[in-house]
């Protein structure tokens, strides 16, 4: 048992330490990474000695094929004239913005899958160059809570997903009463579109929050050395 318990908490702190910047984004980049948003996940370097952003060739096939699977989820809906907003009233308007709703998605799983496949190099020296000012920082004796980072991308993802589950918790309610049943590529549509924005958020905010949060320390030392 003391062994176990031993065991168990390596591995908890194995998991949950933020030593550098790389180390307190795992969790983000390896959801992200699942859902087909990026092709980098966050590895060991052997000729750097550290934690690192790492291209994967399967990330590159589980993009490609949640990009197509969701066309093919989008060009069901549409061949079956299943709607989200066609289930609750059925006007001339409604059908229209369904229709417009299936040929936007068409094309937000190219702005979503595709695109970060195209600028991954450059999202990847942002990544880089935030971890490089960290270390500049440390020279200047000005360390950042990681833990800290971690937590708030752990706190960020969990209330994201919350409110996923509400929101598609709610829609199966109301099929329920209304007795619709649904196909499964309209219901894979309808919690692949919440998963996916609530993450691609999440990415934004955060990584926006990691440049102010620098920027803010750049700030006081600016000003700490115009002071002396």
């Amino acid at each position: 048992m003391p062994r176990c318990s031993r065991n168990c908490r390596k591995r908890w702190q194995r998991v949950f330490r933020a030593d550098n910047f790389y180390s307190s984004i795992r969790l983000i980049i390896m959801l992200a990474f699942l859902q087909g948003l990026t092709p980098y996940y966050v590895g060991w370097d052997e000729q750097q000695a550290e934690l690192s952003l790492r291209e994967s060739k399967l990330g590159f096939v589980n993009a490609f094929a949640r990009f197509l699977f969701a066309v093919y989820c989008y060009a069901y809906s549409q061949v079956h004239n299943e709607y989200l907003i066609g289930y609750f009233m059925r006007t001339d308007i409604s059908q229209s913005s369904s229709h417009v709703h299936n040929t936007v998605g068409m094309l937000a799983g190219v702005m979503i899958f595709i695109l970060p496949l195209w600028q991954r190099r450059s999202w990847r020296k942002s990544i880089e160059l935030l971890s490089a000012i960290d270390r500049r920082l440390a020279k200047l004796r000005i360390r950042i809570n990681y833990f800290q980072v971690q937590y708030l991308g752990l706190l960020v993802v969990l209330l994201a997903f919350a409110l996923d589950a509400f929101i598609i918790l709610v829609c199966w309610l109301c099929f329920a009463k209304m007795q619709v049943q649904a196909s499964w590529p309209f219901v894979l549509i309808m919690i692949g579109e919440v998963l996916t924005l609530s993450m691609v958020v999440t990415m934004f905010c955060l990584l926006t929050h990691s440049v102010q949060r620098r920027l803010q320390r750049l700030h006081k030392v600016s000003a700490n050395l115009w002071k002396v």
